[in-house]
């Protein structure tokens, strides 16, 4: 069976809302976005109805093999311009290596060719090397710095921003595609 049968994303519903909430609320999780401070349940659902609600967000629940692993958040979202934001991670501690690879590959392939917009942008915290090196890895360019932008942990980090257009994607999917592929034979 194909990585690409046992993997989905999928629209986040009422019942998932406390797992998603222990995701967000975990340290791991929280030290790497803007906000690091603990979400209250009023504060999530608060979230969850402007999502609901809204025509430029959209958040979908990553799952492998019907298991729920992680959040992708889709925001910004300019059907004008044909842009939008993003953001992501794998709450489950203990996920099999490599799940946010796929996640990332599912959730740009959703923007581009299912939300059909042309550019996908992305915000990294300096200190999250992971991130950092996962936007590079799928063509995301550089193409800012904000400086001193937000305090983190007693001090002021800077941002780096990202872009990655849907011509650079269509021109390097397929080999992603089967790096992922050739790393999850087997598993």
């Amino acid at each position: 069976m194909s990585i690409w049968d046992r993997v989905s994303l999928e629209t986040i519903n009422d019942i998932d809302l406390q797992m998603v909430l222990s995701w967000r609320n975990q340290d791991f999780v929280r030290r790497m976005m803007y906000n690091s401070e603990i979400i209250s349940k009023k504060e999530h659902l608060e979230w969850f109805a402007r999502i609901q609600n809204s025509n430029t967000s959209i958040a979908k629940i990553f799952y492998f093999e019907n298991q729920p692993y992680g959040v992708v958040n889709i925001h910004q979202i300019d059907y004008t311009n044909r842009t939008c934001e993003w953001s992501f991670y794998i709450g489950e501690k203990g996920a099999p290596s490599g799940l946010g690879t796929i996640l990332g590959y599912l959730a740009i392939d959703y923007i581009f060719n299912r939300l059909h917009l042309r550019k996908l942008c992305a915000e990294v915290i300096e200190f999250n090397y992971k991130s950092y090196h996962f936007h590079k890895k799928f063509g995301f360019e550089e193409e800012g710095l904000l400086k001193e932008h937000i305090k983190k942990e007693g001090k002021y980090v800077d941002i780096y921003l990202f872009g990655l257009f849907k011509s650079n994607w269509l021109e390097q999917s397929n080999q992603l595609k089967e790096q992922i592929e050739i790393k999850f034979i087997g598993q």
